[in-house]
């Protein structure tokens, strides 16, 4: 009968939504725990030679394994200077994760 088969699929479909939501928060807080490296040239003193970007991020925490895209990181702008930075990574609509990004001199 259609109505049950609907219910059943509704039901099914929310199972779906709760694992899937379930399975992002657990990576918010991976990654709230997480610092990444990443190692740039710099022309002399705190400036970089170049700069961080969204897409070098989720680079490297794609080579750790993580799969985001470029477009889930919040960069005010790219990074340019050495030194810990702080990341907002939204994850879904009300989720999101701060993380660590060191940039360090290579």
């Amino acid at each position: 009968d259609v109505v049950k088969n609907w219910e059943e699929r509704k039901k099914g479909e929310v199972r779906r939504h709760a694992r899937e939501r379930g399975s992002l928060v657990a990576l918010a807080q991976r990654l709230e725990g997480m610092e990444i490296k990443l190692v740039a040239k710099t022309g002399g003193g705190q400036k970089l030679y170049g700069s961080i970007t969204s897409a070098d991020i989720a680079g490297e925490l794609s080579r750790q394994g993580i799969e985001l895209d470029r477009r889930q990181i919040e960069l005010p702008g790219p990074i340019k200077e050495l030194g810990q930075h702080l990341v907002a990574v939204k994850l879904a609509p009300g989720l999101s994760a701060q993380l660590r990004v060191s940039v360090e001199t290579g």
